[in-house]
C-alpha cells in the first residue's frame, strides 16, 4: 500500500480540535489484499478527502469464486503485484521501507509483531519518491475504487462509520501510543522525534 497527502487549505471535514487545515489521502492498494473488504473500503472512499485507487483490480471481484477463477485464469495478472510501502506527506516528507499499517508493525498488538521498519526522508530525495508514487497512481494499472464496485454506502452509512471511527479512536485505553487531537499538543512529541533523528545523505 502506498499513501500519498497533500495539505491544501481550510475544510470542515475534520475531527473537532484539529483546525482548518485539509488533508487529501490518496491511498494506492493492491487488489490482492483487498477479498472481502469492499464494504469497508467503500466507506473510505466516500468521504469527501480520500481518494482511493485499486492496483491491478481482479475483473471477477464481486464474489470469492470470481475472484479465485479470476487469477487463476490469468496467472500474469496474479504475479503482477503492487508491493510498495510508500507514505507522504505534501510532497515535503517521505516514509519508505518495509512497513505495512497494521497494529503488528508498530508494537501494537497482543499476539505477535513484525520487526519492519522504514526510512525517514527529507529534501530533494522526497521528488524522486512523489515521482514513483505517481508512476503507479497515474498507470492504467491503478483504478478508482469506485470503478470496480457494486457497494455504494449511503450519507447515512457513511456518518455512522465516520462517528464510530472518532468513538473508537477517542476510547482506546493501554494503547502503547498517545492519540492526540489537538494540534498545540502534538508539536511537542515530535519535536522530540526530529531531536533524536540520525540524518545521512540520500540518492
Amino acid at each position: 500500500m502506498s499513501w500519498k497527502w497533500h495539505v491544501f487549505g481550510q475544510s470542515p471535514h475534520l475531527a473537532p480540535g484539529l483546525g482548518h487545515i485539509a488533508l487529501l489521502l490518496m491511498p494506492l492498494i493492491d487488489d490482492f489484499y483487498l477479498d472481502g473488504r469492499d464494504d469497508r473500503i467503500a466507506l473510505m472512499n466516500a468521504h469527501p478527502l480520500i481518494e482511493i485507487r485499486v492496483f491491478n483490480p481482479v475483473r471477477q471481484r464481486a464474489t470469492d469464486f470470481g475472484r479465485a477463477l479470476g487469477f487463476l485464469a490469468n496467472f500474469g495478472q496474479l504475479n503482477h503485484r503492487m508491493h510498495n510501502k510508500l507514505y507522504l506527506v505534501d510532497g515535503s516528507v517521505g516514509i519508505a521501507g518495509g512497513r505495512n499499517v497494521g497494529d503488528e508493525y508498530f508494537g501494537a498488538d497482543d499476539e505477535f509483531n513484525m520487526r519492519d521498519r522504514g526510512v525517514l526522508a527529507a529534501g530533494p530525495v522526497v521528488q524522486a519518491l512523489a515521482a514513483s508514487f505517481d508512476h503507479y497512481w497515474n498507470s492504467q494499472w491503478a483504478v478508482p475504487f469506485e470503478a470496480v464496485t457494486y457497494v455504494q454506502p449511503s450519507a447515512t452509512e457513511v456518518k455512522s462509520a465516520m462517528d464510530a471511527a472518532n468513538d473508537f479512536a477517542q476510547s482506546l485505553k493501554g494503547f502503547p501510543f498517545r492519540i492526540e487531537f489537538n494540534k498545540e499538543t502534538v508539536r511537542s512529541p515530535i519535536a522530540d522525534v526530529l531531536q533524536s533523528l540520525v540524518w545521512a545523505q540520500a540518492e
